[in-house]
């Protein structure tokens, strides 16, 4: 690839990565009372110097008690302490003319929602903008194809519910970022970065701890790597420990054990891991989460089922040696991702447009897309290319109205809320997001290899 043809393809990268930003900034999706929880956390610390939502329990149900009395968020703390610095700033600087707790508290509720997206965007959104630029300058450099590069940003921008999820503060966007970045940092051998964005991963959702066990096939184990992995890790352990005994006691305790019971909805004669996990997963669930037609990765992120059938048949062709490191780190960590989502009652997530719980680890999937595209045969190829194109159709109808629907058939409900039944914010939606898609498809998607 000469210098100007990859200049001009640095460009429409750009473009790509404008275009997210301009249709996140333009269709707004509200997480409910899932960010709310954090929100809580937020304001507890603010304004209270403490992490007990007692004062603001009533702003969300995503609560946990302690046997003390006292109510804390029931979600992974990392997202909010990442937070907390950036927004206790801004608090100040906007309400310093406001003197009086009850009157602050009283307007940061009331524009909750826009101190969300703030934080949404600045530690969620923009960070995850840079690390998808950084992946396709680095493809591009390594004389990766302007095809495959573009399908695998159409794939991490457009093609998976971790980045719907980047303008909202469920904490998976997050998650999302420093799964993607601490696979990055193992590529190239940035072993400090990856002890210090596992942890925050897992700082930031408690089942990304399953991800270690992956993460030993995409580093080189020596002893020497394995310390800077956990000097890298210090920081986030050190939060993880303070804000766990502060709030329960011992740095081994975890919010889920002291649950909202509402939430409890899952019993074992041999007793629940944490108060909510099965010791072994539900068949029908694992079923529902793979094929089902209200959660099923089929239904949402069909092209990373493509990517594990060609590394099945790759496997048993005898040419195991062609799937990259990445590609097997997402296989397995998608496998134990599936594992303990079907050990619970709330596999489903609640109101959301997919695998909820799954998909931090889905950008993960694209980058190993990129990798592995020109390896495959023109049938795999091709199943990729219709199977992303499905996964970009979906998440924009997502755009388009709202990131919380029933545990219903998605497809239907989309289609019925956009083609059928549109409100006019609905219709507005779809006249920037689904010309604005076409354009970059059109301008930047050359196939003619695969569609001929």
């Amino acid at each position: 690839m000469n210098l100007s043809h990859k200049a001009s393809t640095k460009k429409w990268i750009r473009f790509w990565i404008l275009g997210f930003l301009v249709i996140n900034l333009a269709c707004h999706l509200s997480a409910g009372i899932n960010a709310d929880s954090r929100f809580a956390t937020l304001l507890a610390i603010a304004e209270d110097h403490s992490f007990k939502i007692d004062p603001y329990v009533d702003l969300t149900v995503d609560w946990a008690r302690t046997p003390d009395g006292h109510f804390y968020s029931n979600k992974a703390p990392g997202p909010s302490l990442i937070a907390a610095p950036v927004f206790l700033f801004l608090e100040k600087l906007a309400y310093a003319d406001v003197q009086n707790k009850d009157e602050r508290v009283h307007l940061l509720i009331k524009y909750k929602a826009t101190w969300l997206k703030l934080v949404s965007y600045l530690f969620q959104l923009i960070p995850f903008m840079w690390v998808a630029y950084f992946i396709s300058v680095k493809l591009i450099e390594q004389e990766y194809s302007t095809s495959t590069v573009y399908l695998a940003l159409a794939a991490l921008l457009f093609g998976n519910t971790a980045s719907v999820f980047m303008s909202t503060f469920y904490g998976h966007g997050m998650t999302a970022v420093w799964l993607l970045s601490m696979v990055l940092c193992a590529r190239y051998g940035r072993y400090y970065g990856v002890g210090f964005c596992f942890g925050l991963s897992v700082l930031s959702d408690y089942s990304a701890v399953l991800l270690f066990f992956p993460l030993l096939l995409l580093i080189k184990r020596d002893s020497q790597n394995f310390l800077k992995i956990i000097l890298g890790g210090a920081f986030p352990f050190a939060l993880w420990s303070i804000y766990h005994t502060s709030c329960f006691g011992n740095p081994l305790h975890i919010a889920n054990e002291f649950q909202n019971p509402m939430f409890k909805d899952v019993v074992s004669e041999k007793g629940n891991l944490w108060g909510i996990l099965l010791p072994f997963p539900n068949f029908s669930t694992l079923t529902q989460l793979i094929v089902g037609p209200s959660r099923g990765m089929i239904w949402v992120v069909p092209w990373i089922l493509v990517l594990v059938g060609w590394s099945l048949v790759s496997v048993f062709t005898h040419r195991a040696s062609e799937i990259p490191p990445e590609l097997r780190f997402s296989i397995v960590g998608l496998g134990l991702l599936l594992w303990m989502n079907s050990c619970f009652g709330g596999w489903h997530g609640g109101l959301t447009p997919g695998p909820r719980y799954l998909s931090p680890i889905f950008p993960v999937f694209a980058l190993s897309l990129a990798l592995s595209f020109e390896k495959m045969n023109l049938m795999w190829q091709r199943a990729l290319f219709v199977s992303v194109g499905i996964s970009v159709l979906f998440t924009s109808f997502v755009y388009s109205t709202n990131i919380s629907p029933e545990l219903v058939p998605l497809w239907p409900t989309y289609l019925k809320q956009t083609l059928v039944n549109p409100t006019s914010s609905t219709v507005a939606r779809l006249i920037l997001v689904v010309p604005l898609l076409i354009v970059l498809g059109l301008k930047s998607l050359r196939w003619p290899r695969i569609l001929k």
